[in-house]
């Protein structure tokens, strides 16, 4: 059986605390709990990015892989904290929105709620068009920002 959080219980959460009834039944429909055990990925770096994911329990470690590293670039156990397909929202193809970007290990047993990417994206688009449109114009930069000081170290 799929456990399903309510609206009630979704509103509890930061990201989803201004939501009207309608956009909350849809996060209940589309959305479902998911747990993974201490020691156990949640997801993997370079792995196709299908899912989106809420910590409701429990804690876990974002890490990246450089040079061979294993690299712990955060740990959180806060309650609503957000990770996976995160950049669904962009319209382009690009590589970041297409694959995980880093591992998320569960550090202890851990509780979350997931929503299926292919379903979010489109929503959020939907939903909230003028935000979209600045993080894209932020993420576009950003990316062009990091393209030029990488060009910059290399000379």
């Amino acid at each position: 059986m799929v456990e399903k959080l309510t609206a009630d219980e979704l509103r509890t959460l930061f990201l989803f605390e201004k939501l009207d009834e309608d956009k909350l039944a849809w996060l209940v429909e589309h959305g479902h709990v998911e747990y993974r055990t201490a020691g156990t990925h949640v997801l993997t770096e370079g792995e196709p990015a299908t899912c989106f994911f809420v910590l409701l329990e429990g804690t876990v470690a974002l890490c990246r892989n450089i040079g061979g590293e294993r690299v712990e670039v955060n740990r959180t156990d806060h309650l609503g904290s957000y990770f996976g397909a995160t950049q669904v929202y962009l319209e382009a193809d690009v590589v970041s929105k297409q694959t995980y970007q880093m591992t998320v290990e569960s550090v202890t047993d851990t509780r979350m709620f997931q929503l299926p990417a292919e379903d979010f994206g489109p929503v959020v688009r939907e939903w909230f068009p003028m935000a979209v449109h600045l993080l894209e114009g932020l993420f576009f930069g950003m990316q062009n920002t990091q393209r030029a000081v990488n060009q910059r170290e290399r000379l």
